[in-house]
């Protein structure tokens, strides 16, 4: 623990494992961005967890178990996503199937509109230009181009917000759950 008390030591640290990281994500099937994200976040909590780091092993290994944890927690955010977009889009389906049917169970309706509330609150979360980039990307359809065009932005920027946003989302529906 001593060798790494100062900041250079730390920069030192990250610039040699941060290659390896990055490119075991990479193979896991997350984009450069996602990989990116998840190799700084995973040393920030390196720097957060360094007082309880108690020397019994190497630095290297407990950021190696910092980063597995942050990628565990990653696919876990990723999974549960996929979970409420299917229920919304589920839901949204069995809407529009009950209305052509003109046969409305009040209980059904009520969890339907009750989810369709859940994720406009989770979205009305989101600062203003997310929420904006997000909608027209996930409701208009309008591609990251199209949109990193309109935004004065990177293709890869466009990601990372709608990124971050969906991570947010997912987290606030899970409050509000």
């Amino acid at each position: 623990m001593e060798a790494f008390k100062t900041d250079y030591d730390l920069d030192l640290l990250y610039r040699q494992m941060s290659p390896g990281l990055i490119g075991n994500c990479r193979k896991k099937g997350l984009s450069e961005e996602e990989a990116l994200d998840l190799v700084h976040s995973s040393f920030l909590t390196l720097i957060e967890a360094l007082p309880r780091f108690k020397g019994q092993s190497k630095l290297s290994t407990f950021f190696y178990g910092i980063y597995l944890n942050k990628l565990r927690e990653f696919y876990r955010s990723k999974k549960r996503l996929t979970l409420i977009v299917e229920k919304v889009e589920s839901n949204i389906e069995e809407c529009t199937v009950q209305k052509k049917q003109e046969s409305e169970d009040p209980a059904r309706h009520s969890e339907i509109n009750q989810s369709l509330n859940q994720l406009s609150d989770a979205v009305a979360t989101l600062k203003p230009r997310t929420e904006e980039i997000f909608l027209k990307r996930f409701v208009l359809g309008i591609s990251n181009k199209q949109l990193a065009e309109e935004f004065q932005l990177k293709e890869n920027n466009i990601r990372q917000i709608l990124l971050r946003a969906r991570n947010s989302i997912v987290e606030s529906c899970l409050l509000f759950a």
